[in-house]
C-alpha cells in the first residue's frame, strides 16, 4: 500500500537522521575506514530509529490480520540494509574520490547520500515482503 511505501521511505529518512545526529552528539566508537565519522553510537541509534518508525506505522497502517512481528522484522532489516547502503555508497564515492555526488544538498554528500540507503533498504523490503507471501500462503 501507499502508506507502507511512506512507512519505509520514512524509516530509512529517520535512520540515516538518528544516526547522524546521535552520532555527531555522543559517538566515540568509531567503526570505518570507508566513511571514518560513523560511530557505533550513531549505527545504534540509526538501528533502533527505524525499528519504532516500522513498527509503528505497521501497527497502525497494517492489513488486519496481519501479524505484527512482520513490521518489527521490516524495522530490523531496513535499521541495517539502511545503514549497509548508506556504507556502501561512502566506498563507491571514496573509490571515485568524490567527497559530494552532488551539489544540490551542500554539506551532506549530494542526493546520493540522501537516497543511498534507501537503494539498499528498497530491494531487501521487497523480498522479505516476497518471502513472507510465500511462506505465509
Amino acid at each position: 500500500s501507499q502508506m507502507g511505501i511512506v512507512t519505509i521511505v520514512a524509516a530509512v529518512f529517520f535512520c540515516d537522521t538518528a544516526a547522524y545526529v546521535d552520532g555527531s552528539l555522543w559517538g566515540k566508537h568509531r567503526y570505518s575506514t570507508i566513511s571514518p565519522n560513523k560511530t557505533i553510537e550513531g549505527s545504534v541509534a540509526g538501528f533502533c530509529t527505524a525499528l519504532l518508525v516500522t513498527g509503528a506505522g505497521w501497527y497502525f497502517f497494517r492489513t488486519p490480520g496481519l501479524p505484527l512481528w512482520i513490521g518489527f522484522a521490516l524495522g530490523f532489516l531496513i535499521g541495517i540494509a539502511a545503514q549497509v547502503g548508506d556504507l556502501l555508497i561512502s566506498l563507491i564515492k571514496r573509490y571515485f574520490k568524490v567527497k559530494n555526488a552532488s551539489e544540490i544538498l551542500p554539506g551532506h554528500g549530494g542526493v546520493l547520500d540522501r537516497f543511498g540507503s534507501l537503494f539498499f533498504a528498497a530491494p531487501t523490503v521487497e523480498f522479505f515482503i516476497w518471502f513472507v507471501n510465500k511462506w505465509m500462503g
